[in-house]
């Protein structure tokens, strides 16, 4: 991340919008100084909140990309993602549901795909499930997250003869502090989009009884051999309760 360069993006967003030093900060819950020291680049000095607190008040986002040996934090990434989908996937089968991952679409410009994919016949009601290890664009996701809500039931429907009366789109995010600091920092965007957390969603596959947007925060354990593949359990965060695999209560729909 380039200290400067952050610091005089947010400075022309500031002076765009017709705002001052003073306005920022008081909007932000800071110091003028402490924003005079971020639009100078002096990022060292002030926490990461307190950046993102300043780039949101300005409808702006700030973005840190990681590195690290080459092509294998893509592969890390990739390993930590199979065994998301893989839990989320268990527990829906363990709770009598038709599961169907990577389900691509092309309709009419629309096009992508759905990590997990869940049908249940009694009732009629379908799931589309967005595993992310982490978050880049908040407002990219979540437009993604729309687009497959708005084409896929439909597409479901003509392709399968199954129209859903109730449709679940649901977030699912490793169980760790990081994560829940950016749903955190965006409490208005995600609290609008998906309002429902685990324990919803929990309850809602027991008893699917309307439409959900939610976000499930799973926790996942893994060990790394002496090899370097990874091998590993999946736990999941329940209310005060952890269980291993889908005796969760999200598995058996409990």
């Amino acid at each position: 991340m380039e200290h400067s360069k952050v610091g005089s993006s947010l400075r022309a967003i500031r002076l765009h919008a017709g705002l001052s030093q003073f306005d920022l900060a008081q909007r932000a819950g800071l110091s003028q100084s402490m924003v005079s020291r971020i639009e100078r680049g002096r990022l060292a000095e002030i926490g990461l909140e307190s950046i993102e607190s300043v780039a949101s008040c300005l409808d702006a986002w700030i973005q840190i990309d990681v590195r690290w040996r080459g092509p294998q934090l893509d592969r890390l990434l990739d390993a930590r993602h199979a065994r998301l989908v893989g839990l989320v996937a268990e527990a829906l089968l363990a709770g009598g549901w038709l599961v169907e991952l990577e389900y691509s679409f092309n309709h009419s410009g629309d096009r992508g795909s759905v990590d997990v994919v869940g049908w249940r016949t009694e009732p009629a009601v379908l799931i589309l499930v967005e595993v992310k290890t982490r978050i880049v664009d908040v407002q990219d996701l979540l437009a993604s997250m729309n687009r497959k809500r708005r084409v896929v039931p439909g597409l479901w429907a003509t392709e399968r003869g199954w129209k859903p009366a109730n449709v679940a789109s649901v977030l699912v995010l490793p169980e760790a502090t990081v994560h829940r600091g950016v749903v955190a920092r965006h409490p208005a965007i995600f609290g609008v989009a998906l309002p429902g957390r685990t324990n919803d969603v929990s309850r809602w596959l027991a008893r699917p009884e309307s439409d959900l947007r939610a976000i499930w925060f799973v926790r996942d354990i893994h060990t790394v051999t002496r090899r370097g593949d990874f091998s590993g359990e999946f736990r999941l965060k329940r209310g005060r309760k952890r269980a291993r695999d889908t005796d969760s209560g999200l598995g058996n729909g409990s």
